[in-house]
């Protein structure tokens, strides 16, 4: 018979064994190994639930000085708790200041994680577990965690005169061990920049590559946790070097690249699959003219990682295609027909990799992140997207920030600023919650109601 009685007994028996669940699932979180490193490239349901258990820990101290010259530092890391939640990482530069920040899309609350003046943020990046940022601060390479502790500095460009010293073209390993930049030489121009390779485990630093003279290595993505993906661009000349190459980190700089795919006409950019099997190109007009013009027609196509037959993807002889991006479902472009107005079909765009349900997500003139990962651009749960759309030019211009959703259904703005603005990338979050917030909820409930405390029958 249901009396209240008994509901209330089978009420406090489920709060105890909550409870009880509880203390157990954080004791073996505590007890077994931790670790903020993975090899996977996309995050699936099951590696959320796990990420769910693992239990927030204070970051160990970490230092924000520069290591002696020419050296690195290993970085400091300590678990932290994910959640349900899909926040976006975002730069904002202001003539003031250069801030890096977060916005929880179920909160609708935004964080500051790091501010500084002086200096301008660039190129940051999350994690593959989504649980740290990386980023460049004018000569320095910094790491933070999610939750704004552990601010730290894992290697610094040496001043020398006359030089200028900023990083750049930062690309952090699927695996978080691994990041590598470009520094200018050391002798200064006509020289090319320096390719370098961090080691965030060991903090050892090397140079695997050196462009030549008037020459850059332009680094698009990794393919694994040992080559880069790059092509060759030449800053005084007409063309681009269009061919794509592989540059093995581990071999020995000067034997470690090779040719993948020569491209005819101008190579605007590209993609590798999570999976490591597809190389996503897309390509622009071959007509002469400056390396920053766009023209029709355009073509994305698809081949075997280390080169082979091209697969059409998308064609148009009228559209320009300015940006593409892999998403959870497919691919993710932007066409851009027009400068100074917005074309009929200027936007962002979604397409099945075989070519199917082609639709337009956001009109406008829409860039989206430079990094080509796929939580870049897609929130981790594959529902939402971020996407930057500029509105009129020079002095005068704007940038709206929107969130929508891949099935065309919601788009948000979340603001409009005069402020410069770089999307970084998708991480989750949660509310935490202290170890005795379960105890105590249960004091509270007893509290109301007397039979549940010890010898109510």
């Amino acid at each position: 018979m249901k009396t209240r009685e008994n509901v209330q007994r089978r009420a406090f028996t489920a709060t105890f064994l909550l409870c009880a669940c509880s203390v157990m699932l954080v004791l073996f979180t505590a007890c077994g190994p931790q670790t903020t490193a993975t090899n996977t490239t996309a995050q699936d349901s099951s590696s959320v639930a796990i990420a769910a258990a693992v239990t927030t820990k204070i970051m160990p101290p970490t230092q924000t000085s520069c290591p002696a010259n020419g050296q690195g530092r290993p970085a400091v890391t300590a678990p932290l708790a994910h959640g349900s939640q899909q926040t976006i990482v975002y730069i904002e530069n202001s003539s003031s200041k250069s801030t890096l920040k977060s916005y929880n899309v179920s909160t609708k609350k935004t964080t500051t994680l790091v501010s500084v003046s002086g200096s301008t943020l660039t190129d940051a990046q999350v994690s593959t577990d989504g649980q740290y940022v990386l980023f460049l601060s004018g000569r320095m390479l910094q790491m933070i965690r999610m939750d704004g502790q552990g601010l730290q500095t894992l290697y610094c460009y040496p001043l020398r005169t006359g030089i200028p010293g900023n990083l750049g073209n930062l690309l952090w390993s699927p695996n978080q061990q691994l990041a590598i930049f470009e520094e200018p030489p050391a002798g200064g121009g006509p020289a090319g920049p320096t390719v370098r390779l961090l080691n965030l485990h060991t903090g050892n630093v090397e140079t695997v590559a050196q462009s030549g003279e008037h020459v850059a290595i332009q680094l698009d993505a990794w393919l694994g946790n040992t080559q880069v993906y790059y092509t060759i661009y030449a800053p005084p000349m007409t063309f681009l070097y269009n061919n794509v190459y592989a540059l093995n980190v581990t071999e020995p700089a000067g034997n470690n690249s090779t040719e993948v795919a020569p491209i005819v006409g101008n190579l605007w950019d590209m993609n590798l699959t999570p999976d490591g099997r597809t190389l996503i190109l897309s390509q622009c007009g071959a007509q002469s003219g400056p390396q920053t013009t766009l023209s029709p027609p355009s073509l994305i196509t698809a081949q075997a990682v280390h080169g082979g037959t091209l697969q059409p993807i998308y064609e148009s002889h009228v559209h320009v295609v300015a940006q593409t991006r892999l998403s959870n479902q497919g691919l993710l472009f932007v066409i851009e027909d027009a400068s100074y107005v917005v074309g009929p079909q200027d936007g962002l765009w979604k397409i099945n990799t075989d070519g199917t349900d082609l639709t337009r997500l956001l009109p406008g003139h829409i860039v989206l992140a430079g990094t080509r990962t796929t939580w870049a651009n897609v929130s981790r749960d594959g529902t939402l997207y971020a996407a930057l759309n500029t509105v009129g030019q020079g002095a005068g211009a704007s940038t709206e920030f929107y969130i929508g959703s891949l099935q065309g259904v919601i788009t948000t703005l979340l603001f409009t600023t005069n402020d410069t603005i770089a999307i970084a990338g998708w991480a989750i979050r949660r509310r935490l919650r202290t170890n005795s917030s379960c105890s105590s909820d249960s004091r509270r409930k007893n509290r109301r109601n007397p039979s549940r405390q010890s010898g109510a029958a």
